[in-house]
């Protein structure tokens, strides 16, 4: 048998601040659990206005899953009692956890209080000692706290009635006069403003204001002109087109720049002599379709000849490049005739082959390599934590001795990635950030396990599942470094990463350089 050794602290945390005297007070208690007498219990007492607690209650478990309890009882306390130490005895064992919890005996309240540690080993001929914390929190109250963010583009009060240019073409260096109209239906006063979609094809004078003329500077066909109007609470817009015309288009010569002139074909060559591939009008001779680079129209507005190696799927083909099918399954790839669809090669994780999603294949878990083919640390990286005093946490993920299950395995794995991911334990981060969040330490060991003011870290799901039987945060916080559960030896083998060698392997691990580059 070995004894446990604990001295326990109980935080008060109520719904009003509570005032608190000091006296002191020693006694014994003799029945601690079903192996009988365990000797004497230290009391210093500093009552806690309002609690009053009789006794605490023990449960000590083991890391089986489910877990098998060991001992339990009652630990009698003066009811006003802030603190104490205790001793149990349990069989020689390891992965052991405590948890105590116990309930306010006022009348009328419903304040509990909890706390647990561990996991702990138990040797022959020895004690372990510890300190936990017992938090007690009221029940009876709770909070709502709601943040309501609306963004909208509507602006229902404020309607266009139009938006003019006079004329619809001009000569570059020539102007066209713009207009707009739009009201409000509160009678709120409308101001005004005008640009290009291409900048470069001329300027606007003045910019503000229901009218303006716009300076052609260069040749552009159908240049879209934007107002928009505003209210002073919120804004609308509407669009026009013009078209600002080379000075020699019309002369009779397809000049540079120009793909026809209106003195050639005055009946199908546009206002400013230059046809526009993408536009949507096929503007004959120089285009047969619009849009082009399509499955019928080249990039030209060239009617297309179907053709394998064009990037589309037309006449005989069945895929074309990456061009494949509705049907076809993610991956798959298109044979070089265009003839049928490759399925894609089916991974196998653990087959030693990186095929489909998996970013590497290792046979099995590595240090580099999870059990699930993905990746989880570089061969720079590791090299770095062999070379140095990391090399006991390389393997963390396959358990103590290897003795991890797959499962346990994959809940490692899921924590490492998890954290590296999210980075939260670059910098200034801690483990304890990755699954508090932006509670303190605290605050987040008082918190509730789940739901609403529980712990927001960017890997509390994947730190609590890695740690099968915890049910407190007292216990995360106290495990995150744990190697006998899966979480805690993520944490050990990342925190060494970051820590060991005068953090030797910063760089290398990607801790310096905005987190680890994979997977």
């Amino acid at each position: 048998m070995k004894s446990l050794i604990g001295k326990l602290g109980m935080l008060a945390l109520l719904a009003t601040a509570a005032g608190a005297c000091s006296s002191s007070e020693t006694g014994t208690a003799h029945q601690a659990g079903k192996e009988g007498p365990t000797g004497n219990v230290g009391l210093s007492l500093v009552p806690v206005s309002g609690v009053t607690l009789n006794s605490v209650t023990y449960v000590v478990t083991n890391s089986a899953t489910p877990a098998v309890t060991i001992s339990t009882g009652d630990l009698p306390t003066p009811g006003t009692a802030k603190d104490f130490s205790f001793g149990l005895p349990l069989p020689v064992g390891t992965g052991y956890n405590i948890s105590l919890s116990a309930a306010s005996a006022e009348t009328g309240d419903d304040i509990t209080c909890a706390g647990s540690y561990g996991p702990f080993n138990v040797t022959p001929n020895s004690s372990t000692n510890f300190t936990l914390t017992l938090t007690c929190k009221d029940n009876s109250n709770g909070q709502l706290i709601g943040v309501v963010d609306v963004k909208t583009d509507a602006c229902p009060r404020l309607v266009f009635d139009y938006a003019v240019a006079t004329p619809a073409a001009a000569d570059i260096t020539k102007t066209i006069a713009v207009a707009a109209k739009a009201r409000d239906l509160d009678g709120k006063a409308v101001t005004y403003s005008w640009k290009l979609a291409t900048p470069a094809v001329g300027t606007f004078a003045p910019v503000a204001g229901a009218s303006s003329v716009l300076t052609c500077n260069t040749a552009a066909n159908g240049a879209v002109v934007t107002v928009t109007a505003s209210n002073g609470e919120c804004t609308k817009a509407l669009n026009t087109t013009v078209s600002c015309k080379s000075l020699l288009c019309g002369n009779g010569v397809v000049d540079p720049g120009e793909t026809c002139d209106v003195g050639l074909t005055p009946t199908t060559c546009p206002a400013d002599c230059t046809y526009v591939c993408g536009d949507g009008v096929a503007e004959a001779p120089a285009e047969d379709c619009d849009p082009g680079n399509t499955a019928t129209c080249t990039a030209t507005c060239k009617t297309r000849v179907p053709a394998c190696g064009d990037g589309f799927i037309n006449g005989t083909d069945v895929c074309d490049g990456t061009a494949l099918p509705a049907s076809a399954l993610p991956g798959s790839t298109c044979k070089a005739d265009c003839s049928a669809v490759i399925p894609p090669v089916m991974a196998v994780c653990g087959d030693g082959m990186v095929n489909g999603a998996e970013q590497c294949d290792d046979t099995g878990a590595s240090p580099v390599c999870s059990n699930g083919c993905t990746k989880v640390s570089t061969a720079a990286c590791v090299t770095c934590e062999n070379a140095g005093d990391c090399f006991e946490s390389v393997d963390a993920c396959k358990g103590p001795g290897g003795v991890f299950t797959a499962i346990q395995q994959t809940q490692c794995f899921s924590v490492m990635t998890c954290i590296e991911k999210n980075n939260c334990l670059d910098g200034t981060g801690s483990l304890g950030k990755c699954y508090c969040g932006t509670l303190d330490t605290g605050a987040c060991s008082a918190a509730p396990f789940t739901g609403a003011g529980s712990p927001n870290g960017a890997c509390v799901k994947e730190i609590q599942a890695g740690m099968p039987g915890v049910t407190t945060n007292a216990a995360v916080l106290g495990g995150l470094t744990a190697t006998s559960r899966p979480a805690g030896a993520a944490g050990q083998r990342l925190n060494c990463q970051k820590t060991a060698n005068s953090s030797a392997c910063l760089d290398v691990c990607g801790f310096t350089t905005g987190g680890p580059a994979f997977p």
